[in-house]
């Protein structure tokens, strides 16, 4: 079989900062002159920025206003990683010029060749030392042999990436996010032969295109919060009574519990009776999903759960 040219390049620009998931970290090259330093086929290209905000400056609420509980680097740079690979699907043209089909995906795919070869195929989000990092990828790397296929020095490796660098900081009040879309990348291209085809990754507009979706994705990424309600009521009647008005008054429309509806959203209720002194005593709990928003607001109000509390103390004591 004829060797096949596969050209290896890699993409560098800059967004916004986060840390990122478990294992050893990957070398990615830090700067450009490190790059150049590693290969002499180096490129650098203007980025294509026009028409959108090329600065970020994102703010939340700093302190929970339900649970008193900050919001923490560690935290947001989770929910980060975890809301941007839900969000930022691939467009179709950079998934079939990448992999040959047209299903989505978030996460490179990974698998193991033999004789410490893996091949690479698909994009990557890490989050490393205050930088977002979007990689590009479609190759083998030997790792057995200590081969990095994130570095762009691997001889069948094509990669492409985007490095984001972002600032994280929280005060008395907000808690703030700071980045800007790059102006430019990197690129460095390794042409050399190998026996197994892969297919190049897509046109740089292609990537150019996800890279600036992922960017634009970041003002839109929700901090979920969630918190459990307890209370109790006194009643002068038996358990029996009080089971058949709980039945009554706070029937589900969507399961066999008991719930209350607030802001047309049905909140379920987990109920207790037993018998106190001459009645009954109830004991109910609820929980409120909820999130921090990118705008210093939050979906719910602190007297929420207040009233709440008193629609099903209402039904109660019908």
């Amino acid at each position: 079989m004829k060797n096949i040219l596969l050209k290896s390049s890699i993409i560098v620009a800059t967004l916004v900062a986060l840390t990122g998931c478990g294992g050893t970290a990957p070398k990615v090259p830090v700067s450009t002159n490190a790059v150049k330093s590693q290969n002499d086929n180096f490129a650098k290209h203007d980025t294509k920025s026009n028409n959108f905000t090329e600065t970020l400056d994102i703010k939340y609420v700093y302190k929970d206003l339900i649970t008193n509980k900050p919001v923490t680097k560690s935290e947001f740079i989770s929910i980060l990683k975890r809301q941007l690979n839900y969000k930022s699907g691939a467009n179709r043209d950079f998934v079939e010029a990448i992999s040959g089909n047209t299903a989505g995906f978030t996460r490179v795919k990974v698998k193991n060749e033999g004789g410490g070869l893996k091949s690479y195929n698909g994009r990557d989000i890490l989050l490393r030392n205050n930088t977002l990092y979007i990689h590009y990828m479609n190759g083998m790397a030997n790792t057995r042999e200590g081969e990095d296929p994130y570095s762009g020095t691997a001889p069948f490796m094509t990669i492409s990436t985007f490095e984001i660098p972002y600032n994280l900081k929280g005060n008395e009040s907000t808690f703030n996010v700071k980045t800007t879309y790059p102006k430019s990348y990197i690129t460095v291209d390794n042409s050399i032969s190998m026996t197994k085809s892969h297919m190049p990754l897509a046109k740089p507009e292609y990537i150019q295109r996800d890279a600036l979706l992922i960017f634009e994705a970041l003002p839109t990424i929700k901090i979920p919060r969630d918190k459990s309600f307890k209370g109790e009521v006194n009643l002068e009647y038996s358990v029996e009574s009080v089971k058949a008005t709980l039945d009554r008054e706070l029937t589900s429309q969507y399961h066999s519990g008991h719930s209350v509806t607030y802001n047309d959203k049905e909140i379920e209720v987990f109920t207790q009776v037993v018998p106190y002194k001459n009645g009954s005593k109830i004991t109910y709990e609820f929980a409120l999903d909820y999130y921090l928003l990118p705008n210093a607001t939050m979906t719910i109000k602190k007297s929420d759960s207040d009233n709440i509390k008193a629609l099903i103390e209402k039904a109660i004591n019908s």
